[in-house]
């Protein structure tokens, strides 16, 4: 019997042992995991969910310490990020993504998107904006697209037909009764550069742009189109009295003002849809403008998750791509009714939230906003040639105002 005792005693310690070590090795190994995450922009109106989804990746891996910094410049992000090692992930816009990616600064994460059936699970504009050169450098996060909404009785009253009232319609109706049109648009985002990529996305091949992207001055003026966009914002202008002062921006609050008659319609993103998620007295315009001309609504992804090439942590990397890349992770931002581009939890959204996430569903390169494919330095002045446009400063040349001023520096 103490022989028995003593052999039990023996094994009982041995197995106490192992699973003291054990443990303590798993609590070490899970303790170590870091993570360090670069964003761009983060004041953009899509962070807020950006946000979310880092908060809730932390709640499910808390052994891992996660580091987030911000900054602004592109140029002091691809400065920082190609001289230290000290960022694993970064989150940043296309245009930057395409400059780095063939810089060589940025991996390719194309088995990733591939093994995590990306391309299935969610919208291809996701995937699509993490493309460059036919390999996928990143993975686009929260879309988003421009819509006009408009209360249907009063569409009723006016246009006559509240349930396919077309855009160019709400434009004639706002130039005869000299109403001026509420904007609620990311604080980034210029309108004049909104009407802009409006009009771009059927006219110009983005997948040229792309592949030309930066390749200076000369080369950049066979791009004919670019022109074409500007002569067309001129037609909005003088035909439709399109101008800086027929808008008047405002926040998200409007669409409530919307839905309730006190005003008859409005400029407004899918991020401000959650405000209304099961509203049957709000109807979303289509997007004729005219009758030889409809355009599909861009999207736009302003935040972009990429791996740095030289991150030291890239398993943690590849466990964060993972998790971006689950249904589970976007749950809870469809719970709030943030549109996102996941189709589980875009199935869940109701009503009008549902009509303004058509061109999220349809959408392909073609549909990548226009200023996404130019250098970064161009926006500025791209924005100050539309509103000369739209201020009725049309001169005929703008495209070669923006190369001579985008590429003065360097000749």
């Amino acid at each position: 019997m103490k022989k028995l005792k003593s052999v039990i005693s023996i094994a009982l310690s041995v197995f106490l042992t192992c699973n003291i070590i054990t443990s303590c090795s798993k609590s070490k190994t899970e303790s170590s995991g870091k993570l360090s995450i670069l964003i761009q922009n983060n004041a953009s109106q899509d962070v807020d969910g950006i946000n979310t989804l880092i908060a809730n990746y932390k709640k499910d891996h808390p052994q891992i310490e996660i580091k987030i910094e911000n900054m602004t410049e592109p140029d002091k992000i691809e400065k920082v990020t190609s001289e230290k090692s000290d960022y694993d992930v970064l989150i940043c816009e296309r245009n930057l993504m395409i400059s780095m990616a063939r810089q060589g600064s940025l991996a390719d994460i194309s088995s990733s998107i591939g093994n995590n059936k990306v391309i299935d699970k969610f919208y291809g504009i996701v995937s699509t904006y993490g493309r460059v050169d036919n390999k996928y450098f990143g993975m686009g996060i929260i879309p988003y697209s421009m819509n006009f909404i408009y209360n249907r009785e009063q569409a009723a009253a006016i246009v006559g037909n509240s349930d396919d009232t077309n855009l160019a319609a709400l434009l004639k109706m706002s130039k005869d009764k000299n109403i001026k049109i509420p904007v609620a648009l990311p604080k980034d985002m210029d309108i004049s550069l909104a009407i802009a990529s409006i009009v771009a996305d059927n006219m110009i091949n983005e997948s040229d742009l792309e592949k030309n992207f930066d390749i200076g001055e000369e080369k950049y003026k066979n791009f004919s189109q670019m022109q074409q966009v500007f002569n067309y914002m001129n037609t909005l202008n003088k035909d439709y009295g399109i101008n800086t002062d027929k808008f008047l921006a405002t926040d998200s609050s409007i669409v409530k003002k919307v839905e309730s008659g006190e005003v008859p319609f409005a400029f407004v993103t899918t991020l401000s849809s959650k405000e209304l998620s099961e509203s049957k007295k709000i109807g979303v315009a289509n997007s004729n403008l005219m009758d030889s001309l409809k355009i599909n609504p861009p999207v736009i992804i302003d935040h972009i998750v990429c791996q740095l090439q030289n991150a030291k942590n890239k398993d943690e990397v590849s466990r964060f791509i993972d998790y971006i890349s689950d249904d589970k992770a976007y749950e809870s931002l469809a719970a709030e009714g943030i549109i996102t581009g996941n189709r589980s939890a875009n199935s869940k959204l109701k009503e009008v939230q549902s009509q303004m996430l058509w061109p999220i569903t349809v959408a392909n390169e073609n549909n990548i906003v226009f200023y996404h494919n130019l250098p970064y330095k161009m926006k500025p002045i791209l924005i100050e040639q539309t509103k000369s446009i739209l201020n009725g400063g049309y001169s005929g040349s703008e495209w070669q105002n923006i190369l001579s001023k985008t590429y003065s520096k360097e000749k």
